[in-house]
């Protein structure tokens, strides 16, 4: 998921009102008839959809256009940062199922952990992207070369 995405979001979640919001049948101009509204956590009118006799026609009013456009992403929001979650919780299986060498990029399955420390080790030692290839090669030179190769 883009940053700017994320950041988009947040946003929006930032300026709009803080919730918990409430459907409330009332009328918080204190006149006139009720009317079905969402209201903010301080009585603050938060969306008052448009009616049309018995009918409610799409549509509304929202007193700070801030609330409005968070209320009128909020579908849209929701639905991002779910497939965020499970993208996240797929990627978080697949690094919790393997580990792999950083050098070569092989990879080595986690379900039996006292398995998977043996192949490791096996791999390291022929690995030939893996720096233990490079120390491998410079004791045969040196060996070759009748100098003894010290243990550290």
């Amino acid at each position: 998921m883009p940053s700017q995405e994320i950041e988009a979001i947040r946003a929006r979640h930032e300026a709009a009102t803080k919730g918990p919001y409430e459907w409330l049948n009332a009328n918080p101009y204190g006149k006139g008839t009720e009317f079905d509204c969402l209201q903010g956590p301080n009585g603050e009118l938060m969306i008052q959809p448009f009616h049309d006799g018995a009918m409610m026609r799409t549509g509304g009013f929202c007193d700070r256009a801030a609330d409005a456009e968070a209320l009128a992403a909020s579908w849209a929001d929701r639905a991002t940062l779910l497939d965020e979650v499970d993208r996240l919780r797929e990627r978080n299986a697949e690094l919790e199922a393997h580990t792999y060498c950083a050098y070569c990029g092989d990879k080595f399955p986690l379900s039996d952990p006292g398995k998977a420390k043996e192949a490791v080790a096996a791999h390291i030692n022929q690995c030939t992207a893996h720096p233990v290839a490079a120390l491998k090669a410079e004791i045969a030179a040196l060996r070759r070369h009748g100098l003894p190769a010290r243990k550290a």
